[in-house]
C-alpha cells in the first residue's frame, strides 16, 4: 500500500527517506520537490499525482511528511496513519516537531518507521507498545536529553536512576575527598579565591542538578552505573514482540496500578440551522473518549443507549418516579427513560480494541482497553435531537410622538378628546429573546451570542439585557452578548437601538442586486425591494445569529450509558466516572 515515506523541511531538504516497497525514480521525486515543497503549494495540494505515483503530504511546523503509493489505496486509510505518525513523533519530542529535533534523532525516527510498517502495510501505531519496543534503544540516544529523561521516568523504579545515582552518599563522600586534596583543606595559606571556589564546589554538590547538567556532573562512574542498571531492568521485563505478534497488541499483561480507575467522556457537537423557527438541518458529531488505569488485562463491557437497546414502551411505563428522578441526576436530566422516541445512530466507529462481532450481535461494546487515553467510539446522529436553545428576533420600528391634537365630537358637545399624532422615523428597536429547553438543574456555561446588525444602520446601542455583558464591534457590525452562567428552562432577552440610513441611500448602497444569505442563488433586484416595508425588509433578509455553548451533564442525542462492567481475575474495586458534554458547533438561527 505505502511505497515510501518521506519527511521534508520547508525548504525542500530531505530529512528523512525509508522505502518499503520499490525505489522511488529521483525524477519524480525532484520534481515534486521543485514543483510543490519549494513553492509552498503542498498546502493547496494534499495529494499530487506525477507519472502515475501519488504523493499524499501532511505539513506542520514547516515539517512536510510525505507518503507514496502507485495502486488504488485507501486515501483516508494512509492519511488516518500520517496523522498518527504525528502523534508518535510528538509524544518522543514533547509536542515539538522540529528539524533540529529530526535531525538530532534520526536513527529514532528511523526505528520507528521500521516498527510501525511492514511491507508497506501499517501494522504498530500504539505508543503504549512502541514505547517498551524502543527501550532497548536507549544507549543509541543518549545525547538527546528528551528522549533519554522520557525512558529514565518511565523504568518501574522508585526514583529516577539518575536521581538515585547523583545523591549516592559513596559518590557524595568520594567528591568531597577529592575536593579537599585538590584545594588543601590542611593547609592554611589558602587565600580568599580557594573559599570561594569550595563553597560553589559545595552548593554544586548540594542543589538538585537540572536536566542538562546531570550527566555533566556525575562522571564516568555514575554512567557506568545507569548503564548497568538500564540493562538489567530491560532484561527484567518481558519481552515485548512476545505480545506484539499476539491477539491483543495494543496492552501489556504487565500493567499495575494502585487505584484502579476508568473515566468515560461523552462528548458531542451539534451543528444546527433553523430559519423562521423551522429546523432545516441539524446533526451531531459525538465521541466516547476513555481513560483507563487498570491493571492485568482487563475485558470490558458497555452498553449505550440506541434503537437496538433501548427499553421498550412498556418498560418505560413501569418505571417509578424515583428511579427517574436517580436516572435524571445522573445522565444529565435528559428526560431519556420518559421520552419515546428512540436514539438512532446513523453511522459509528469504533476503536480497533473493540470486538465487532459481539457489537453487531448483542449491541454490546466488548473490548480490552489500552492503558491511558484513547477514543472508543465517533458515532454521527441526525434524527430526533433535542434542541436546547431557541431565538426570536423581531424589528420593530420606533414612533416619535407629535403635539395633541383637538378634536370636537358632534355626538358629545361637552368632552373633548386629546390626540396625539405620531410619525413614522427612521429609529428600530431590535428585540432578541432566547430560551433553554433543558431542564432546570442543569446550566449552561461560556454562552456567547453574536447579533449581526444591519451593515447601513447608525448609532447601535444596547437599552437592555436581562444578563451577561454585551459588546459592539463596529468593524464588523456585530452586537456579542456574553452569558457566563445560562440556567435551564428560562429566558433572556436583550434590546438594541438603531438608526437606518434613508430609504434612497440604502437602496442606491445595493449596487442595484442583493443576494440573500450570501449561497442563495436567488437574486432580488431593487424594484422589488422598494416596494417592501421597512420593517418586512429587516425581518425577512436579517442576518443569522450565532451561538456558542457548553452544557456539562447534557447530551442532545440522548447517549448515555446505561452500564459499565470490568471482568479482571484478581477482582479489584474498580473507581468509575461519567462525565457529558455537549458544545455548539455552526449553531446558527436565520
Amino acid at each position: 500500500m505505502i511505497e515510501g515515506l518521506y519527511v521534508f523541511f520547508a525548504n525542500g531538504q530531505l530529512l528523512i527517506q525509508r522505502n518499503y516497497r520499490s525505489m522511488t525514480d529521483k525524477n519524480d521525486l525532484k520534481l515534486y520537490v521543485s514543483k510543490y515543497i519549494k513553492t509552498k503549494r503542498f498546502y493547496e495540494h494534499p495529494i499530487v499525482e506525477i507519472n502515475n505515483v501519488f504523493f499524499l503530504n501532511v505539513s506542520i511546523n514547516e515539517i512536510v511528511i510525505t507518503v507514496l503509493t502507485k495502486n488504488n489505496a485507501n486515501i483516508c486509510l494512509i492519511f488516518n496513519f500520517i496523522y498518527k505518525f504525528i502523534e508518535i513523533l510528538k509524544y518522543f519530542f514533547d509536542d515539538e516537531i522540529s528539524r533540529i529535533n529530526i535531525v538530532n534523532n534520526f536513527v529514532l525516527i528511523y526505528d520507528i518507521c521500521d516498527e510501525i510498517i511492514d511491507y508497506g502495510y501499517p501494522q504498530m501505531l500504539e505508543i503504549s507498545v512502541l514505547k517498551n519496543c524502543l527501550q532497548s534503544k536507549v544507549k543509541y540516544y543518549s545525547r538527546t536529553s528528551q528522549y533519554f529523561h522520557k525512558l529514565s521516568n518511565e523504568f518501574k523504579c522508585g526514583n529516577s536512576l539518575i536521581e538515585d545515582i547523583i545523591h549516592d552518599t559513596n559518590l557524595e563522600n568520594k567528591n568531597e575527598n577529592l575536593h579537599k586534596k585538590y584545594y588543601n583543606f590542611n593547609d592554611k595559606g589558602h587565600n580568599s579565591n580557594s573559599d570561594k571556589k569550595i563553597n560553589d564546589i559545595k552548593k554544586m554538590n548540594s542543589y538538585e542538578l537540572s536536566e542538562k547538567n546531570k550527566l555533566k556532573n556525575i562522571g564516568k562512574e555514575a554512567l557506568n552505573r545507569i548503564k548497568n542498571k538500564i540493562i538489567n531492568n530491560i532484561t527484567k521485563q518481558p519481552n515485548s514482540f512476545n505480545y506484539l505478534t499476539g491477539t491483543c497488541t495494543w496492552r501489556t499483561n504487565n500493567i499495575y496500578h494502585k487505584k484502579n480507575e476508568i473515566i468515560i467522556d461523552i462528548l458531542e457537537v451539534l451543528n444546527v440551522t433553523i430559519n423562521n423557527n423551522n429546523l432545516i438541518y441539524a446533526h451531531i458529531d459525538g465521541k466516547i473518549v476513555l481513560k483507563c488505569f487498570l491493571s492485568g488485562m482487563p475485558i470490558c463491557e458497555l452498553s449505550t443507549h440506541n434503537k437496538s437497546n433501548m427499553l421498550n414502551n412498556k418498560n418505560i411505563a413501569s418505571i417509578n418516579d424515583e428511579k427517574k428522578r436517580i436516572n435524571e441526576s445522573i445522565y444529565g436530566a435528559n428526560n431519556i427513560l420518559e421520552d419515546k422516541k428512540n436514539m438512532t445512530i446513523d453511522n459509528c466507529i469504533f476503536h480497533h480494541c473493540v470486538n465487532s462481532s459481539k457489537y453487531n450481535d448483542h449491541k454490546i461494546i466488548t473490548f480490552t482497553p489500552p492503558d491511558g487515553d484513547f477514543e472508543l467510539m465517533r458515532y454521527t446522529v441526525t434524527k430526533n435531537i433535542q434542541i436546547p436553545f431557541h431565538i426570536l428576533a423581531v424589528y420593530n420600528p420606533v414612533f416619535q410622538y407629535s403635539k395633541p391634537i383637538d378634536k370636537n365630537y358632534p355626538m358629545k358637545k361637552s368632552k373633548s378628546r386629546n390626540l396625539y399624532d405620531y410619525k413614522n422615523t427612521n429609529k428600530f428597536e431590535y428585540n432578541v429573546t432566547i430560551r433553554s429547553n433543558y431542564s432546570g438543574p442543569m446550566n449552561a456555561t461560556d454562552v456567547v451570542i453574536k447579533i449581526p446588525i444591519y451593515k447601513f444602520s447608525e448609532n447601535v446601542h444596547v437599552v437592555f439585557k436581562s444578563i451577561g455583558k454585551t459588546e459592539y464591534n463596529n468593524v464588523e457590525n456585530v452586537i456579542t452578548w456574553k452569558i457566563g452562567k445560562f440556567p435551564g428552562l428560562c429566558e433572556h432577552t436583550i434590546r438594541i437601538y438603531l438608526t437606518l440610513e434613508n430609504q434612497n441611500q440604502i437602496y442606491s448602497n445595493m449596487n442595484n442586486t442583493q443576494k440573500v444569505d450570501g449561497q442563495s442563488k436567488v437574486v432580488l433586484h431593487v424594484n422589488t425591494i422598494k416596494n417592501m416595508n421597512t420593517v418586512k425588509f429587516l425581518n425577512t433578509y436579517k442576518m443569522p445569529i450565532t451561538l456558542n455553548f457548553k452544557i456539562p451533564m447534557f447530551t442532545s442525542s440522548g447517549m448515555f450509558i446505561r452500564y459499565l462492567k470490568v471482568y479482571e481475575k484478581s477482582n479489584y474495586k474498580i473507581i468509575k466516572w461519567i462525565k457529558y458534554l455537549t458544545e455548539a458547533g455552526a449553531y446558527q438561527y436565520k
